[in-house]
């Protein structure tokens, strides 16, 4: 009985502080909406920016962002990395803090800007800061900032890394001509 009990409040607290670091990473009033996770090659735009901007005009007065993710591969750096094409909003829901430089604004994305803004554990493995031309897919994008964007070791087996960026991530304007991926 004391075994039991004693192995369900230590279950309990650990699914407690789980849930509270995903409040403190994801935010509380958030909705994701994913495609699933096998997808076919016809599928990379299941939604699309005219989705996003029907969910914005309908959810007037609260911030939508749109997140892609896919693997590039990144010059000088022996695997892919994670790149995800976003917007100047992502930053602003997650409440995440610029540990140097900016996070994109309303000029990069009208301008579709070969901007990259990427995690510290990025910086330090490819010794990457502000200033710094990166290519991807052979693509130049110069980085204008780094941002503590969250995402733990260990996430990456977690049921919710879909929502939560690597330890080591690029993050680049959604309007940028990206050969890579379908703009939709």
């Amino acid at each position: 009985g004391m075994l039991a009990l004693t192995a369900q409040r230590a279950l309990s607290g650990g699914l407690q502080e789980r849930a509270r670091r995903l409040v403190d990473e994801l935010g509380a009033q958030v909705v994701a909406i994913l495609p699933p996770e096998t997808r076919g090659a016809d599928d990379a735009a299941l939604l699309s920016d005219r989705h996003a901007a029907l969910l914005s005009a309908n959810l007037e007065g609260r911030p939508v962002s749109r997140t892609r993710t896919q693997k590039a591969s990144a010059g000088g750096l022996d695997r892919p990395v994670a790149v995800v094409e976003t917007d100047r909003q992502l930053a602003v829901l997650r409440r995440w803090r610029m540990r140097d430089g900016r996070f994109f604004d309303a000029a990069d994305e009208a301008a579709g800007a070969r901007h990259a803004v990427i995690t510290p554990g990025l910086a330090a493995r490819a010794r990457w800061h502000v200033g710094s031309v990166i290519t991807l897919q052979n693509l130049p994008f110069t980085v204008v900032g780094v941002v503590e964007a969250g995402g733990l070791p260990g996430d990456e087996d977690s049921p919710v890394r879909r929502l939560t960026p690597g330890v080591e991530t690029v993050f680049v304007v959604h309007t940028a001509a990206l050969p890579w991926t379908k703009q939709s």
